[in-house]
């Protein structure tokens, strides 16, 4: 792979010269870095950048700086009980800080009620990481 390599770091008129150079006299050798080269050229980053992204894991869903359900900054945890931890994160929609508790357990807790009495809450969802599902509120 790394002839392939090195091959693929020249422009492609020059290639096969190059390779002359570095692969005197071995014709079939020539060729087959030749045909990878171009195999690599119309693959792209197939191979090294997956259609169907795998789940992340919990620690990297959640850590300082992931970005959570497309707006959510994650900027610091600010507080961990028995069930949940609560992060600080920012709004990157809105530009406000909110808080988000994220249950400890697999799959969560319930969608938090509404009354007028309570903190309002902006969202709830679920996310799929490598450890299973994990519910969130944000408010």
């Amino acid at each position: 792979m790394e002839l392939v390599e090195a091959a693929l770091a020249k422009p492609a008129a020059d290639r096969e010269s190059w390779l002359n150079v570095e692969c005197p006299g071995d014709t079939a050798l020539i060729a087959d870095v030749l045909e990878r080269a171009s195999w690599e050229e119309k693959m792209g980053d197939f191979l090294r950048d997956p259609i169907v992204a795998r789940p992340a894991s919990r620690a990297e869903t959640f850590a300082p700086g992931a970005l959570l359900a497309g707006h959510y900054r994650i900027a610091r945890e600010i507080g961990r009980g028995r069930w949940s931890v609560v992060l600080e994160a920012l709004n990157t929609e809105t530009q406000q800080a909110v808080a988000i508790k994220v249950g400890t357990r697999p799959g969560g807790f319930a969608t938090p009620p509404g009354h007028d009495g309570l903190v309002h809450h902006y969202e709830y969802a679920e996310i799929e990481t490598l450890e299973g599902r994990a519910g969130f509120a944000v408010f």
